[in-house]
């Protein structure tokens, strides 16, 4: 399969802010209609419905010349793309695209946080004892 719009190897600059406000904005995921079709609802109750794929669509008019806030939303948020990787600024999908879409929304999130401890032995942990208490 062959991509409907000409590659991009980098984002356009007036698309840059567009990624960091739809990054820092919140919307709320009403339903899926597939698994690249999306309804979401903004704070106020607006709803825009966001198909991505050989083409990009958006109910606001935006995605199809140059993604819109939602689009990217989607792509950011639902999807985890991260913001460096070109995926994010493409304008068409090929069948490799929306598999790794795919996978990168349904992989485990990995936690770069601090490592948790062990739990403790059972010999290690220190017993209340219970007085005339009832477990329910």
């Amino acid at each position: 399969m062959s991509r409907q719009k000409p590659y991009r190897n980098r984002p356009p600059p007036d698309l840059i802010p567009t990624i960091e406000i739809a990054a820092n904005t919140s919307f709320f995921l009403l339903r899926e209609s597939g698994p690249t079709s999306f309804v979401i609802s903004n704070e106020l109750g607006h709803k825009f419905k966001v198909t991505l794929g050989g083409t990009h669509s958006c109910s606001c008019g935006g995605g199809e010349k140059e993604h819109c806030i939602h689009t990217l939303f989607t792509l950011l948020k639902i999807f985890r793309v991260p913001r460096d990787n070109p995926i994010l600024w493409q304008l068409s999908f090929i069948d490799s695209d929306i598999t790794f879409l795919l996978r990168q929304r349904h992989s485990p999130v990995v936690n770069s946080g601090p490592v948790k401890k062990k739990p403790a032995k059972p010999s290690e942990v220190a017993r209340i004892k219970l007085e005339d208490e009832v477990c329910w």
